[in-house]
């Protein structure tokens, strides 16, 4: 992932909000670069290349029908998981040091980017990661701190929670964000979220460019051959839908569903063959396909 110049975006955002100005943008091979005189009456040019990348959609499943109670907790869950999984796939090298992840919060869920159109390989395994975690809460049926009696006095049950994901591909650019997080634009974040919005169940849903990807190197089921991360010993299914309309776009995407086994995950982080195949199968997706909008 390319450094953001953060001088540079700070005088292009002061350019922006009017304390400076914008003085001209012009087609560059690749992308744009935009010219701009900050507050101090100085020159700068901002070259911005738009990058392929793999973009993860993930959110909670009946967010809103949880009491504040139950969202605050939903959150915390789900954002604590995604941090902890890439940490844990770092530190077996799953996500090399040289790819970071891009983690964009969306309230009742959040947006990964892999801004590496060859990391089809990172962002699978995250998703498989984030699932298991979430069912290892669920199996749990107590979560972090969250008792049974708590649970049940909800209006709505905390536990269990299903997370619906997508995944998509497109451009993106890194720019610099709030309190100088990492941020994205771009048509594959659209893209991601849009697919995401199809779905009012415990989805996975996969952008038809992306099952390009994945049949290039022998099916979602097939790419476990190419070895670590891709193999989860997933039995996973691929249907085609219909296109489908949402809000302004049209998309064309396929339903993934399935189990998993994190077997290999096991070895690789120093338990026996036994130690793996002894561990759960886990769900992933859903086959009702009565709540995908149509």
């Amino acid at each position: 992932m390319r450094k953001v110049d953060e001088e540079l975006w700070k005088g292009f955002g002061k350019a922006v909000t009017s304390k400076g100005t914008i003085t001209g943008a012009k087609p560059v091979p690749g992308g744009t670069t935009y010219s701009f005189r900050d507050e101090a009456g100085q020159d700068w040019n901002l070259s911005l290349r738009p990058r392929t990348a793999y973009v993860i959609g993930i959110d909670t499943v009946g967010y809103s029908r949880r009491s504040l109670n139950g969202q605050l907790l939903l959150t915390t869950w789900l954002f604590s998981i995604i941090q902890r999984s890439i940490e844990n796939l770092r530190n077996i090298n799953w996500i090399p040091n040289s790819q970071p992840c891009v983690l964009i919060p969306t309230g009742d869920g959040a947006m990964i980017v892999i801004d590496d159109d060859a990391r089809l390989d990172v962002a699978t395994a995250l998703i498989y990661h984030v699932q298991m975690w979430v069912e290892d809460i669920n199996r749990r049926h107590l979560g972090q701190k969250v008792s049974s009696k708590f649970n049940k006095s909800q209006p709505y049950p905390i536990v269990p929670i299903q997370c619906r994901y997508a995944l998509a591909k497109g451009e993106i650019i890194l720019m610099k964000g709030l309190n100088k997080e990492l941020n994205t634009v771009g048509p594959g974040m659209v893209t991601c979220a849009r697919i995401l919005a199809a779905s009012k169940g415990a989805h996975f849903l996969v952008e038809a460019e992306v099952q390009d990807d994945y049949d290039a190197l022998g099916g979602i089921d097939g790419v476990q051959q190419q070895g670590d991360p891709w193999n989860w010993w997933q039995r996973l299914h691929s249907a085609l839908m219909p296109e489908k309309k949402v809000k302004t776009a049209t998309l064309t995407f396929y339903n993934v569903f399935g189990k998993f086994k994190p077997g290999p995950l096991i070895v690789r982080t120093g338990g026996s063959r036994g130690d793996a195949e002894g561990v759960p199968w886990y769900n992933l997706g859903s086959h009702d396909v009565s709540t995908i909008v149509g």
